[in-house]
């Protein structure tokens, strides 16, 4: 069975990273559904709302 991703929260003055929450999947989507920006980065192009929720849920196994 796969260990679940811990994602630390680290914060800055001007910036927050932490663990995706099931309201980001709107944002995740309009950015990895972007062609434009998908040149830049090596992740596959989200298709849905479902797929992203479902890759929130795995705990992070779409940062891989």
């Amino acid at each position: 069975m796969q260990q679940p991703v811990v994602f630390p929260v680290l914060e800055t003055r001007r910036l927050i990273l932490r663990q995706p929450e099931p309201e980001d999947a709107a944002s995740i989507l309009r950015l990895r559904s972007e062609t434009e920006m998908l040149k830049y980065i090596e992740m596959y192009k989200l298709q849905s709302l479902d797929e992203v929720r479902e890759m929130i849920e795995s705990n992070g196994s779409y940062l891989a």
